[in-house]
């Protein structure tokens, strides 16, 4: 039964949302969708911050933008839009949704905002339950979306989600909405729209209540994801970012795999795994060997001896500083060397003693490279082979700083390992200060 519009307002103010007067940031595109949502939160006597992305891929764009702009004026609301110049070569609709995300939430941020609201309704939730059934995803993905979480510190409130779409175009009839369609929508080269128009309809012949019944479905699935959610709070709070393979092993198949997503979303929130994708990362953890897997753009899996762990790509800074004398050299923020002729003391510092004069200048401070070796009583050794000997984690190694003349490694500070030195009669002294020595 299609709901009236006067239920519709006060079943979402019955849900208490948001609070009396508060101030939202509404997305609005200038579908059917977005404008009853604008119509109902103003009916609501909300403080309204609309934002509009254009997506630049339709020629009627620009039209669209400047009758929202010319709404908001009207209205008296603050209006922000954002227009897509890059170009999107693949996946258009995955890295369009991420750009419109990190605008509202830039939007938020700016005006000091905690929610946003979005449009998604019930439609949506059972194209995307299908499509994600049978791109085999993993199954709480199947859950749908929820119509309050918390995202980078702000509320994504999303109060149509119990609402048809034939409910939405009813309330935009009955009071003479304006709104644009899109006729994208219509093109069927896009997956969803095939669902949308050929698919759900038949098997909403099927079964005419197929909506209520996929909603049961999610919901059971959220019950269940909440049991799960218990286990893996557990377990991360036991182990923290490092993960003991054998621990993890010994795992049921359905927490490792929610484990593994769990803290892949720790580092991306919009990242998914399909089931035959964790299948494969989970054999490997169980194997022999070392590996790195690079699940996405953003996030790499390091497999190392007994333990596993994720990081973001890119959150490595190489480091090279040419050091020509005495002084005081910034590694990191929270991460100094000082080179002096006099002593240097500091109780938290880790401190060389070179016994040479400044004819040693220049020296280095770098990450490793091919061919590093250091000089002990027995002789020379490879760095590499030093670190591996040590069961340093090929992840810890690309990080280590060196303190190196040429190829020769004279000291690496975070391990305090320190090449043999020839006598002599002066001293350089260097030492370095961190605010966490065991984390460079």
């Amino acid at each position: 039964m299609v709901m009236r519009m006067i239920d519709i307002v006060e079943n979402i103010r019955e849900q208490s949302y948001f609070e009396e007067h508060e101030k939202v940031v509404i997305a609005l595109s200038g579908g059917v969708d977005s404008m009853v949502l604008l119509d109902v939160l103003k009916r609501l006597g909300l403080s309204i911050i609309i934002a509009h992305v254009n997506h630049n891929v339709r020629s009627e764009s620009a039209d669209e933008l400047e009758f929202l702009r010319l709404l908001a004026e009207k209205e008296g609301y603050t209006f922000e839009s954002h227009v897509i110049k890059e170009n999107i070569p693949s996946n258009f609709q995955a890295t369009a949704r991420r750009i419109r995300y990190n605008f509202f939430h830039r939007i938020a941020l700016k005006n000091r905002v905690r929610t946003i609201v979005l449009a998604h309704h019930l439609d949506d939730q059972v194209e995307n339950y299908f499509m994600r059934l049978i791109n085999n995803h993993d199954t709480l993905t199947l859950k749908g979306m929820q119509s309050v979480e918390i995202r980078d510190s702000h509320r994504i409130v999303r109060p149509f989600l119990n609402l048809r779409k034939e409910a939405i175009r009813q309330y935009a009839t009955e009071n003479d909405i304006r709104y644009f369609e899109d006729r994208s929508n219509l093109d069927k080269s896009y997956t969803r729209n095939r669902f949308r128009h050929d698919i759900l309809p038949m098997l909403t012949k099927e079964n005419p209540r197929l909506h209520d019944a996929i909603k049961n479905h999610m919901d059971a699935i959220a019950d269940f994801e909440a049991l799960v959610g218990h286990e893996i709070n557990r377990l991360d709070n036991k182990w923290g970012s490092v993960v003991p393979v054998p621990e993890f092993l010994t795992l049921s198949d359905t927490i490792k795999k929610h484990y593994l997503l769990n803290k892949l979303k720790m580092i991306d929130g919009e990242a998914h795994l399909s089931e035959n994708e964790l299948e494969t990362i989970i054999d490997q953890i169980g194997g022999l060997s070392n590996f790195k897997y690079d699940i996405n753009e953003s996030v790499i899996l390091h497999k190392e001896y007994d333990v596993f762990f994720l990081t973001e790509k890119g959150d490595r800074k190489d480091v090279y500083i040419s050091i020509n004398g005495p002084g005081e050299y910034h590694i990191q923020k929270d991460c100094l060397f000082i080179v002096s002729h006099d002593k240097i003391s500091h109780k938290t510092s880790k401190c060389l003693e070179l016994w040479y004069n400044d004819s040693v200048f220049p020296l280095y401070l770098r990450n490793r490279s091919s061919g590093d070796y250091m000089t002990f009583s027995y002789g020379r050794k490879k760095v590499k082979n030093l670190l591996i000997d040590m069961k340093i984690s090929p992840y810890e190694r690309d990080r280590l700083i060196l303190l190196a003349k040429g190829k020769e490694v004279l000291w690496i500070p975070e391990l305090d390992i320190r090449s043999k030195q020839e006598s002599g009669t002066k001293k350089i002294h260097i030492a370095m200060l961190c605010d966490n020595n065991n984390d460079m």
